[in-house]
């Protein structure tokens, strides 16, 4: 397992290398902490997924639709949480290149789900996801609403293992993350901002794509630092937005605390979870890691809001035609 997330991250390296060219590209995957670690070291397929991403955005760029919808269903197969990610696709495609090509692609992937769905075993192979609906950690910002919001400032109180909360909360972040998610997507697909795209570069999924897995990601129930391996390659391809940056200081940050034990095991003073300076510490880390959580989520939420058509006013010209003219944005 260790080989096969360790072939998946190289294979999104090479191709990052001949899709940009970017040393520094290359370096945010193939150098980066939580990808030798959490990925690679600790065997996550989350590795798997970030390639199937990254190959689905590469080949919807080079209109292969239908190969593109596929790879994302791979990944959905895998971890069904990435099917919003297909859901991104599919919008983009749709109002990028006509929704009959959407259209093929979703009966594609659709048929490449349930095909693989049937051979796994049907609705038993979904019980082990439906059975984990509930379970959290300690890095989701659902905490906030639990124990009066108390619970993610307590340092390493917090079992990093995964607990069951109620029915209420797990509907809640669902609704929120879905919403969230296609919101994103929608708006990226929509009306893009000059910024995210060179101005001579066609229009790219990869904005839409990974805004949509960012936010669900965020507002999951489940947090976990392995989960940004779906994301990381095809940020990489857009080194220069703004949402690459913040994710890849995110991680940094997430992979530190979320190894807080493993880097301070050499401290004598900070080698027991429960002395002072290791939880201090460590809850100084989780409420940074809430506070840049929400600072990416509402900066998602402004930019989507800005990215809405503009309000245009009707005049006349010389000849009594109305015109419409762009508003304020």
């Amino acid at each position: 397992w260790q080989g096969l997330s360790g072939a998946a991250v190289l294979g999104a390296v090479v191709l990052l290398q001949r899709r940009t060219g970017s040393g520094l590209a290359m370096a945010a995957v193939g150098l980066n902490p939580l990808v030798g670690y959490h990925l690679v070291n600790l065997a996550h397929n989350d590795a798997v997924i970030g390639l199937a991403v990254l190959g689905a955005v590469v080949l919807a760029d080079d209109d292969h639709d239908v190969g593109a919808a596929v790879l994302l269903t791979v990944a959905a197969l895998v971890k069904a949480p990435t099917g919003i990610g297909l859901l991104a696709l599919l919008l983009w495609i749709g109002h990028r290149k006509g929704w009959a090509r959407a259209s093929r692609a979703g009966v594609a992937a659709g048929a490449l789900g349930l095909a693989a769905m049937a051979v796994a075993g049907g609705r038993a192979a979904l019980e082990p996801m439906l059975g984990a609906r509930g379970r959290t950690n300690g890095y989701t910002p659902w905490n906030l609403l639990r124990e009066g919001g108390t619970e993610i400032f307590r340092g390493n109180s917090i079992p990093d293992l995964p607990f069951t909360v109620g029915g209420g909360l797990s509907t809640a972040a669902l609704a929120a993350s879905v919403a969230g998610a296609l919101a994103v997507a929608a708006a990226r697909t929509w009306r893009p901002r000059p910024a995210d795209h060179a101005p001579s570069a066609a229009p790219s999924a990869g904005p839409a794509v990974a805004g949509a897995l960012v936010m669900w990601t965020l507002l999951s129930l489940y947090t976990s630092p392995w989960s940004f391996g779906w994301v990381l390659p095809v940020l990489a391809l857009h080194l220069r937005s703004w949402l690459s940056r913040a994710v890849l200081a995110y991680v940094a940050l997430f992979t530190v605390t979320a190894q807080w034990g493993i880097l301070t095991i050499g401290a004598r003073w900070l080698e027991q979870p429960g002395a002072a300076g290791y939880d201090d510490v460590n809850a100084v880390a989780k409420s940074l890691l809430l506070l840049g959580l929400l600072a990416i989520v509402g900066a998602l939420a402004v930019d989507a809001a800005r990215r809405l058509p503009a309000r245009s006013s009707t005049v006349s010209d010389v000849g009594g035609r109305s015109v419409a003219v762009p508003g304020p944005r």
